[in-house]
């Protein structure tokens, strides 16, 4: 009897853990799924809950993210939120003006932490194009969010790091970052 107990609870663990993993995988595929289309029918706000603005700012600070104040991590999200809503998500509906299609990868999962692969193709002026997006996804209080997008194997934040901000923080520090996005939010802001 112990031993048919025994191999019952080791079927029902097997099983639940892969309706997690399923459970997982849908709602990683959901994520990915309603931040495009709502990127695309210009509903930013619900765009935003899938983005973890935070982990964003700690890419594009690097190790200085650790040095920041909280008043400084705060300022920068807000700003950082601002950017991504005026910059990134208009340029996203200007490609999915011409949409064809998008085709998604399975996502895979390790732990709270997943990638997701969008294809986006799309025909301007009688040319097929298509622009593969690898999402990178965390699980934070229950919920996936983006945290990096990779294009051609290079992530966007990262990048946004190395050929932009590096340079800033290793001539002016911190502040000298923080006034620089808050010269461009003010730019973006007027248009």
């Amino acid at each position: 009897m112990k031993r048919i107990l025994l191999v019952a609870f080791v079927c029902l663990t097997f099983f639940a853990a892969d309706a997690v993993v399923a459970s997982d995988q849908g709602d990683v595929s959901a994520a990915v799924k309603t931040i495009l289309n709502s990127i695309r029918y210009g509903r930013h706000d619900n765009a935003m809950t899938l983005v973890d603005v935070e982990a964003v700012c700690r890419t594009l600070m690097g190790s200085y993210w650790a040095k920041m104040t909280p008043a400084e991590k705060d300022e920068l999200k807000t700003n950082v939120d601002i950017l991504i809503r005026k910059l990134s998500f208009p340029e996203g509906e200007k490609l999915f003006q011409h949409l064809d299609a998008v085709l998604y990868g399975k996502p895979v999962i390790k732990g709270n932490k997943a990638r997701c692969k969008a294809t986006i193709v799309v025909h301007r002026d009688y040319k097929k194009q298509e622009t593969a997006i690898d999402f990178e996804l965390s699980k934070n209080s229950g919920r996936w969010k983006v945290v990096e997008m990779y294009i051609l194997g290079e992530g966007i934040f990262a990048g946004i790091y190395e050929d932009e901000i590096s340079p800033v923080l290793k001539k002016g520090g911190i502040p000298a970052v923080l006034n620089a996005i808050r010269k461009r939010v003010a730019e973006v802001s007027r248009y």
